[in-house]
């Protein structure tokens, strides 16, 4: 779950962050007075609730701090994270010191260091050194640069984390000493253990806000009481636009480490997750916070320590199919509430099973880095909405320039993409998808490609692992159709039509969902446990899929969305049968994206056009929907056929118009302006025209009357003709793809088993020099092979008998020859008078039958065959049938 490692418990008389943190700012001290000597303080920190913080202590040994008396310089250098308030003025925070400069000026000054902290080296009189971390045990005094001391106290280690508390009164600002032991330093008093004050010279101003979240944020080593850890350091990455909201969705991708130790040296147990986020409404209860929902298909966990592995398997199995071992990864869809019993999970993290909801917050102050606070997942809205700022956790601090988006509308999409395992209404999915082609960019030329679609379908909470339901393989092409209407930045319209879709189901279950003819989809067949099935279009009334298997896009029926690539990662929508729908469609939550998982298949262009090419259900830029065949023999004989319907329906409405063209073709070369496209010359010899509806009639006549009096169309009547239209009496008709009769002009391209052909045109120049736009549509080879997957290669039981029987048969003759060879030196079949006697036992048989149910054995003609309640039953007669 997105920001599961900022949970933070709150003790040690910490409050919640109830007020606003005043740390940041300059500071100044001026000369005074500092344990037994006299320094001059500077302190700079940044940010909200996290920022830099640098602290440079020039001591002197005379009170007016004059440079002859310089005894030591210290510059502290290092980031700071609040922790939270112990009353108005005093709060709780973490400081890491990353790098620690210091010269002393007096040989007294540097024993006192080389006894204090020598850090494996050694103090000299007026040479600076720069620490980053000290070995161990070489630096049991670090009170000079603001550490503890005294019984139980650690002090500060360079480069980890120490705790104290700050404390902003009057426009002056302290600092505690610090301690590497949480505890200790938690309880640290104001009266008593501060180090240093100093007046705030110039303040960072009001903190301002934003709903940005782009980029990646991060949390370094920080407090976090999760299980046996005691630290964590997290990164969370947002990719989307800036004002999200639940239809227009970006995606994260969430790491968090957990420590058994405050530096965060010893990990415990790592949780990834990826998935989708999107804004819902303002917070309530925090003045410029945000209501955000995120879905996230599964969890990714890795137990770092054999530890970590054991109490996992001991208190959250998530199922029995797979243990808990070190340094393996699991990935958990989700597990039932019985199977997990960590508090700190709540069966949320572990439960990708529907939306989350979460209050964020994003702030930035003048010469900051901008932060963001998230407060703890819950599965109601109205809860997260009841949160206020006591409920936000630790900071995430912003790495500029790290945001990628908006992104360019070119789709680089050209290749292979996988989503391991994700949870859906059905259960637990693999899903890949393969592209060819590319959209948005001219000088590709093509602007639509091939699509192969496959899901493997598990048990739910079985994290795609053994056991499958079904599987389903779809083959099909899809359209760029520009990006001229969505509102999502760097998306593609797209029609995306699966020609083909295989099905094999692997339990009697799917079996008895699909053969149920009011919610499943018998298609006209009976489904067979094991035995695929390939699907072009089901029959009205025949599939009413109320599981949402199929949806827009399958089984001839068109689908429009749209469609984005983010980085290494693609985005489809939900698809609609009506265009307007699916191009005002936004990514929902439930879009997981598709990570990259191969290259681009090698092409396969070819000028061989010979074959049925088929164009299931599309929409145009008519009133209508149609499909269409192309026929093209050997003899480069054409028949193109186009059936229209109403536009909207997905080809399911009563036709309303076809078309169909015969003629001849033939190839003239490459085409000037496509890749691998050839030039084409069509010659039509005859036009067959049906209206079959008074619109389409009415659409005729206005459009292509097709003579220069009275319209030849009638309703309902095929008028054939075979000649050109005269001079404009047919220029409008959109629909056409090549005009009636004579000669026209195009491009074709062929890739594999699909083929895109161009609108054609009288004048040859005209038809060569195209481009493919949106409306070029593919046509894919009628006899495609569809191949059933690994799992549904196996025999059934009835070839298994046939194998047995022929080996059978082949064991009986080769045997039987060789035992007649021993016998009598020749290799005679066994019993081989039963089979030469057999042909005519066999013609017996059949004549017998014959004559039994009254068929004569010369003219083949059948005799009266009698119905038994007739009158003539008694007299053994039969009526005439």
């Amino acid at each position: 779950v997105l920001f599961v490692s900022v949970v933070f418990v709150v003790g040690c008389g910490v409050s919640a962050l109830d007020n606003v943190p005043q740390q940041c700012g300059l500071y100044n001290s001026g000369c005074q007075k500092f344990a037994s000597n006299h320094a001059y303080t500077t302190i700079i920190n940044t940010g909200y609730l996290s920022g830099d913080i640098n602290v440079a202590v020039n001591t002197y040994s005379d009170s007016k701090c004059t440079n002859a008396n310089s005894l030591l310089d210290i510059s502290l250098n290092g980031t700071w994270i609040d922790l939270g308030a112990l009353d108005n003025n005093t709060r709780y925070w973490q400081v890491t010191y990353e790098k620690v400069i210091a010269t002393p000026y007096t040989t007294a000054t540097a024993n006192q260091l080389n006894t204090a902290c020598r850090c494996g080296g050694t103090w000299k009189s007026g040479v600076s050194r720069t620490l980053f971390n000290c070995p161990e045990n070489s630096c049991s005094d670090t009170s000079w640069i603001g550490g503890l001391a005294g019984k139980g106290a650690t002090g500060i280690v360079v480069g980890a984390p120490a705790f104290g508390f700050t404390t902003f009164n009057n426009n002056q600002l302290s600092m505690s000493h610090l301690d590497a032991s949480y505890d200790v330093g938690m309880h640290l008093q104001p009266s008593v253990d501060e180090w240093t004050s100093s007046p705030r010279v110039e303040g960072c101003g009001d903190p301002s806000h934003s709903h940005d979240y782009c980029g990646l944020w991060s949390i370094p080593c920080s407090p976090n009481f999760v299980d046996n850890a005691v630290a964590s350091n997290s990164q969370f990455y947002y990719e989307g636009p800036q004002s999200v909201y639940l239809f227009n969705t970006g995606i994260f991708r969430q790491e968090d480490t957990f420590f058994s130790d405050n530096g965060c040296t010893s990990p415990l147990f790592t949780v990834v997750q990826s998935g989708t986020m999107g804004e819902v409404k303002s917070a309530s209860r925090i003045p410029h916070g945000k209501i955000v929902s995120t879905g996230a298909p599964f969890t990714l966990v890795t137990p770092q320590v054999k530890e970590a592995a054991e109490r996992f398997q001991r208190e959250c199995p998530c199922g029995s199919h797979v243990e808990w071992k070190e340094g393996v990864t699991r990935r958990i869809t989700s597990c039932p509430i019985h199977t997990c019993n960590f508090d700190w999970i709540n069966n949320i993290t572990f439960n990708s099973k529907g939306t989350y909801y979460r209050a964020l917050l994003e702030t930035t102050r003048k010469d900051s880095i901008s932060e963001l606070q998230s407060s703890l997942p819950t599965d109601a809205a109205f809860e997260a909405d009841s949160f206020t700022s006591a409920n936000l956790q630790h900071p995430y601090t912003f790495s500029p320039n790290s945001c990628l988006y908006p992104y360019d509308s070119v789709l680089s999409i050209c290749g292979k993409w996988r989503d391991t395992c994700s949870s859906d209404a059905m259960g637990d999915v693999v899903t890949s998808l393969k592209f060819t082609g590319s959209a948005g960019d001219a000088s590709q030329g093509t602007g639509t490609g091939t699509i192969d679609r496959t899901r493997t379908i598990f048990p739910m909470s079985s994290a795609c692992y053994g056991g499958e339901l079904l599987e389903i393989t779809e083959t099909g092409y899809w359209s760029d159709m520009g990006n001229e209407t969505t509102k999502v930045q760097g998306a593609r319209q797209v029609g995306v039509n699966y020609v083909y879709t295989m099905v094999t189901l692997y339990t009697d279950g799917m079996v008895s969902q699909f053969n149920n003819h009011y919610t499943g989809c018998p298609c006209g067949g009976l489904w067979v446990r094991g035995i695929p099935r390939v699907l072009m279009q089901c029959h009205d009334g025949t599939c009413p899929d109320k599981l949402g298997v199929f949806g827009a896009g399958s089984l001839a029926s068109p689908g429009y969305g749209i469609l984005r690539d983010q980085e290494l990662s693609v985005r489809l929508s939900q698809l609609h049968v009506r265009e307007e729908d699916g191009f005002s469609e936004h990514f929902r939550l439930t879009d997981f994206p598709l990570e990259f998982d191969g290259q681009c298949d090698p092409e396969n262009y070819n000028d061989d056009f010979v074959g049925d090419w088929l164009r299931t259900c599309s929409g145009d830029n008519s009133n209508y929907d149609f499909d269409a065949s192309f026929e093209i023999d050997s003899k480069s004989r054409i028949n193109l056929t186009m059936t229209f319907y109403q536009a909207d329906e997905g080809c399911h409405s009563d036709e309303q118009l076809s078309i169909v063209q015969i003629g001849k073709m033939k190839t003239h070369g490459p085409a000037p302006d496509v890749p691998h496209a050839s030039q084409m010359e069509m010659d039509i010899s005859s036009a067959t025209v049906t209206p079959y509806t008074q619109a389409a009639l009415n659409s005729l006549n206005q459009q292509c009357p097709c003579s220069v009096g009275a319209s030849i169309w009638t309703l309902g009547k095929s008028t054939t003709i075979n000649h050109a239209c005269p001079a404009n009496t047919c220029d409008g008709f959109d629909i056409l793809r090549t005009p009636f009769g004579g000669v026209t002009y195009g491009i074709a391209l062929r890739n594999g088993y699909f083929m895109r052909f161009s609108e054609f045109y009288r004048d040859q120049q005209a038809g060569y020099n195209q481009v493919f736009d949106n409306t070029d549509f593919y046509f894919v080879y009628k006899e495609i092979p569809v191949g059933p997957s690994p799992s549904s290669s196996k025999m059934s039981g009835g070839g298994v008998l046939l194998l047995i029987a022929f080996f059978g048969m082949l064991t009986y003759f080769l045997v039987g020859m060789a035992w007649n060879y021993k016998q009598s030196g020749v290799p005679v079949l066994p019993h081989v008078g039963f089979w030469k006697g057999l042909p005519s036992l066999i013609s017996d048989g059949w004549e017998f039958t014959k004559s039994k149910i009254g068929m004569s054995s010369r003219s083949g003609s059948y005799k009266n065959i009698v119905n038994p309640s007739s009158d003539q039953s008694s007299k053994g007669g039969y009526n005439t049938l």
